[in-house]
């Protein structure tokens, strides 16, 4: 076949695939996958995700300004937190998917520019994988990352009280939904879980005190005198 025939066929064939094939970087999601992340995951998935003159990179550039064209490393971030959930709890498989997740989220972090609007989920996405690779300590850290940089973040005050709750630590846990509430008073969420905790307290008895009530119900009834007395 004469070399230039070959030439045209070979630059022809990027438009013979189907949808979402060849996409931008190493964000190719199924088309199941990405009906699960945003909306502005689905023009970083095609081929024409940095076409300028494409009237949905003009929306999401429109959103983002410059960071548009670094979003599929933050939506690649978010497919492989789906991907590592579907492994085994504990498994190499979705440990790795876990660490290339992270590796994501943060090259999104250091590439964003400082007024990035995504920034605090960001750090929320990241303090997930985080906790679910064993970091604690960086998972928590996310999470006050996120609401230092938005102080009505609702759903970071919900995750950080999660955190404390899951590790045993209820007062922690008390005082972040508070300092939430403060901050936003009517957030539902934060609501339900404060009373949630509150109506387990009341139900929890004090310290001592069930083995008080034992003691209590098992000893003897009190003498009444003369009533022990044969008639």
């Amino acid at each position: 076949m004469h070399w230039l025939k070959c030439l045209r066929i070979f630059l022809a064939a990027p438009l013979l695939l189907p949808a979402g094939v060849g996409a931008i970087g190493s964000f190719n999601p199924s088309a199941a996958e990405l009906s699960l992340l945003p909306p502005y995951c689905v023009p970083r998935a095609q081929r024409w995700g940095n076409d300028l003159a494409h009237p949905e990179v003009q929306r999401w550039r429109s959103v983002f300004g410059s960071d548009y064209f670094h979003m599929h490393h933050y939506c690649q971030g978010m497919l492989l937190l789906l991907r590592g959930d579907r492994q085994p709890l504990g498994s190499r498989q979705a440990s790795g998917e876990y660490e290339a997740a992270l590796n994501n989220l943060e090259y999104m972090e250091s590439r964003a520019s400082r007024g990035f609007v995504l920034m605090p989920e960001l750090y929320l996405k990241k303090a997930r994988v985080l906790q679910r690779l064993g970091r604690d300590h960086e998972a928590q850290r996310a999470l006050r990352h996120a609401i230092e940089l938005k102080r009505d973040y609702v759903p970071a005050y919900a995750a950080l009280s999660d955190f404390h709750l899951d590790r045993g630590k209820a007062e922690p846990a008390r005082q972040v939904l508070q300092e939430g509430l403060a901050v936003v008073p009517d957030a539902v969420i934060l609501q339900r879980r404060l009373g949630e905790m509150s109506r387990r307290q009341d139900q929890t008895p004090e310290p001592g005190q069930a083995e008080q009530e034992g003691a209590a119900a098992s000893a003897p009834p009190p003498t009444v005198p003369g009533m022990d007395a044969a008639p």
